[in-house]
């Protein structure tokens, strides 16, 4: 069937130009576990030759961003197949047996990011047919469901066009399988410059002076009653609820500034998506907890992206980044009127290097 290798290429030819005229790093890659099933009768119209029973399947996949709009993805599988006679060239009795098979493929997605996305697969792929070894073409489609909580389903099916003489006819393969994006896959606790200031800032300057050292069981910097030793913000007055922060502290979150009338938190997104995280929900859930103990605080949430990709696109990412934070606030019955929000695209980038860093929504808890 020529369309299908005609498909093929066109996939494959459409992405290698394409994956050197981006950033070399996109984003990390994730893995799916699934299940499958092969349909070795598609072709098959005699009823005395088709298989007895269905052949069901494992399947372990590599999935990878490329650029947006396309992923590479490549599986190793394998499937309980009952092979119908004459599938397999000489074969005239069927077999019955493990079929172990990798492919390689590519991905092209309707959306650059969506909650549903539809795609289109191409690629090439390798079997063990019984005692037959052959290659064929994997083309078909797809969708992705991604929802909040990081988890991904992905939904398959593909025509595989025999590329080797030893099979007869193509055959059908239907997947599901599931992903989880887990947080822990872009660091989160890493600080950079930016970082490095605001930890100076709420540092204690008694370093390395042994006389000053002697005094440091009293020494209040911040004169909020609370001695250095016991205060998490010793440069910034506070109060004793909150460990000498004007805020409650929020344990492992990413401080990027604090005064005694405002703090900011980062939370941070995948390469040209505003879906939260598990990271990003712990952050956010604390914040409602603070917003929640006291109605006069507001709070402002600016989105950003990273300085890859068109600026109307990165805009459009960080606007929904901030909008994605403001509604899951909302959602817990945080009021629209305590909630603004701003978002710059690729300006102010807090880490020329680590790209991952600058796609983020910074959260501000401002008192009045």
């Amino acid at each position: 069937m020529n369309f299908t290798r005609t498909l093929t290429a066109l996939c494959l030819c459409f992405c290698i130009p394409a994956l050197y005229a981006q950033e070399a790093h996109v984003d990390k890659g994730i893995f799916s576990f699934g299940v499958s099933m092969s349909d070795y009768n598609f072709q098959n119209h005699s009823k005395y030759a088709s298989a007895s029973k269905p052949s069901f399947g494992v399947l372990l996949t590599y999935w990878k961003p490329v650029v947006p709009h396309i992923d590479f993805s490549g599986n190793l599988g394998f499937v309980l197949s009952n092979l119908p006679a004459g599938f397999v060239k000489s074969d005239s009795t069927g077999q019955a047996g493990v079929t172990l098979h990798s492919d390689a493929l590519i991905h092209l997605k309707a959306f650059r990011e969506a909650k549903v996305n539809p795609f289109i697969t191409g690629g090439i792929g390798w079997g063990s047919f019984g005692y037959q070894q052959a290659f064929y073409a994997p083309v078909g489609a797809g969708v992705t469901f991604h929802f909040n909580s990081g988890s991904i389903i992905i939904l398959q099916g593909q025509m595989r066009e025999s590329l080797s003489k030893d099979l007869t006819s193509n055959f059908m393969f239907y997947s599901a399988s599931f992903a989880h994006d887990i947080p822990a896959t872009r660091p989160k606790k890493r600080r950079g410059h930016k970082d490095q200031t605001v930890r100076d800032a709420l540092s204690s300057p008694v370093k390395n002076n042994n006389d000053m050292a002697a005094k440091s069981s009293s020494l209040d910097s911040d004169g909020d009653g609370i001695p250095d030793k016991d205060d998490k913000c010793p440069q910034i007055k506070g109060s004793k609820e909150n460990e000498g922060c004007p805020f409650p502290p929020i344990d492992g979150a990413d401080v990027v500034a604090m005064s005694p009338d405002s703090v900011s938190y980062a939370i941070y997104f995948a390469y040209d998506r505003s879906e939260l995280v598990g990271y990003d929900f712990s952050v956010l859930n604390r914040i409602m907890k603070i917003l929640e103990s006291d109605k006069t605080l507001t709070v402002h949430i600016s989105g950003y992206a990273d300085s890859v990709g068109t600026q109307a696109r990165n805009m459009q990412v960080s606007a929904e980044r901030a909008k994605v934070a403001a509604d899951y606030l909302k959602s817990y019955n945080v009021s629209a009127s305590r909630i603004t929000t701003s978002y710059y695209g690729s300006d102010n980038p807090i880490d020329k290097i680590k790209q991952w860093r600058n796609r983020r929504a910074e959260i501000t808890i401002i008192k009045h």
